[in-house]
C-alpha cells in the first residue's frame, strides 16, 4: 500500500466527516427555527382569523422586508466580528436628508434620493474609518454614532415633519414605497434582491469566506494575507447603504420623513439575526436563518397587535426575545467548541 496516498486518503476523508460534523450542528439549529416558524404560525391561524387575512400577512410581509433590508448587510457584519447600532438613526437620515432636499431645497426626487444613499454610505464610511484606523471598539462607536445621527435627523427636519405628497417628490418617492414589481410591493421585492446578493457573497465568494476568517479569529486572518481593515470597511459601508435603502423606501411608504423614523431598527435587526443563528462573537452565521428569525420575531409583534396588548407589551416581548437569542447563542458557542474539538480528532 502506498504510504503517500494512504495519508493522502484518512486527511481527505477526515475533512470531509469533519465537515458534516460541524454543518450538522448548524443545520439541526436552522431547522429548529423553521419548526418553531411553523408552530408559532399556525398556531396564531388557528387562533386568530384576523391574523391569516391576506392582507394583514401582506403587511407583515412588507413589514419584516424592512428589516430584512438592514439585517442581511448587517448578517454578514456580524460574522466578521463587527456590529453597527448606528442602522436604525441611518434609516432616519437618509430618508431625512432625501426628503429635505427635495421639499426644502427643490431638488429632483431622483437626486433625493441619491442625497439620502450618499449620507447613509457616509456613516458607514465614519464607522469604519474610527473602527478600522483607531481600532476602537465596534460597540461603542456606533453606539455613539446612533445618538449622533440621529441628532442630525433632527438638524435636517428642523425638528418637524416632512410631507412627502406627490405635489413636492412626485410619484417616483411614493411610487417606491407602495409600488409592486410583477405583482410584489417594492419592498418586498428589494429584499428579495439584497437576499439574492447577500446570499452569494455569504455563500458563493472568497470575500464570504474571508469573513468567516476573521470572525473566527481576525488575528490568523490578517497573518494569512487577509485585508481585515479593508473587508470591515467595506461592509460597514454596505451596511449603512442598506439602511439607507430601507429608510427611503420606509419614507415612501408613510409619505413622510420623520426625525424618529427608523428608531429601534436597530433591536429588531439583531433579535432577527440572533433568533436566525448567526453568533455575537463572530465566525458563525447564515442569512437563510436570518430571514427564519426575522419571519418568526415579526409574527409574534403583528400577533401582539392583533390582540390588542397594551403599549409596554411589545418591549417587554422585544426584550425578552433579545435575553433568550443571546442565551441560545451562548449555549450554541459552547455546542460548536465542542463540534469542533470532536472534528478535529481522526476519523
Amino acid at each position: 500500500m502506498n504510504p503517500v496516498k494512504n495519508e493522502f486518503e484518512m486527511t481527505f476523508f477526515s475533512r470531509i466527516v469533519r465537515y458534516f460534523r460541524v454543518r450538522k450542528q448548524f443545520v439541526s439549529q436552522q431547522m429548529g427555527i423553521f419548526v418553531a416558524l411553523l408552530i408559532f404560525g399556525g398556531t396564531f391561524a388557528i387562533i386568530s382569523p384576523a391574523f391569516r387575512d391576506f392582507t394583514n400577512l401582506l403587511n407583515v410581509s412588507v413589514n419584516i422586508s424592512f428589516t430584512l433590508l438592514v439585517a442581511f448587510a448587517l448578517n454578514l457584519l456580524l460574522i466578521s466580528g463587527g456590529i453597527d447600532l448606528s442602522v436604525g438613526s441611518t434609516m432616519g437620515l437618509s430618508a431625512c436628508t432625501m426628503a429635505a432636499a427635495i421639499v426644502q431645497y427643490n431638488v429632483h426626487p431622483i437626486g433625493g434620493i441619491f442625497i439620502g444613499l450618499l449620507s447613509a454610505m457616509l456613516v458607514g464610511v465614519f464607522n469604519g474609518f474610527f473602527i478600522t484606523k483607531f481600532k476602537l471598539p465596534p460597540l461603542l462607536v456606533t453606539l455613539g454614532m446612533l445618538i449622533l445621527v440621529r441628532g442630525l435627523c433632527y438638524i435636517a427636519t428642523r425638528y418637524f415633519t416632512i410631507q412627502l405628497t406627490e405635489e413636492f417628490a412626485g410619484s417616483l418617492i411614493i411610487w417606491l414605497g407602495k409600488g409592486k414589481v410583477l405583482s410584489i410591493p417594492f419592498p418586498i421585492f428589494v429584499a428579495i434582491i439584497f437576499f439574492i446578493i447577500c446570499l452569494t457573497i455569504q455563500s458563493r465568494t472568497i470575500i464570504g469566506r474571508n469573513l468567516y476568517a476573521i470572525g473566527g479569529k481576525e488575528e490568523t486572518a490578517r497573518l494569512s494575507g487577509i485585508k481585515v481593515d479593508r473587508i470591515h470597511m467595506i461592509f460597514y459601508i454596505f451596511t449603512g447603504f442598506s439602511a439607507g435603502v430601507s429608510g427611503i423606501l420606509l419614507a415612501g411608504i408613510l409619505q413622510s420623513a420623520q426625525p424618529v423614523i427608523g428608531e429601534g431598527m436597530e433591536f429588531k435587526a439583531i433579535t432577527a439575526i440572533l433568533v436566525g443563528g448567526t453568533s455575537l462573537f463572530g465566525g458563525r452565521g447564515s442569512i437563510i436563518g436570518t430571514v427564519f428569525g426575522a419571519m418568526l420575531v415579526g409574527i409574534v409583534f403583528n400577533f401582539a397587535v392583533i390582540l390588542n396588548l397594551p403599549f409596554f407589551a411589545t418591549p417587554v416581548i422585544e426584550g425578552s426575545i433579545i435575553i433568550l437569542a443571546v442565551l441560545l447563542d451562548t449555549q450554541m458557542q459552547k455546542r460548536f467548541a465542542k463540534a469542533m474539538v470532536r472534528a478535529r480528532r481522526p476519523a
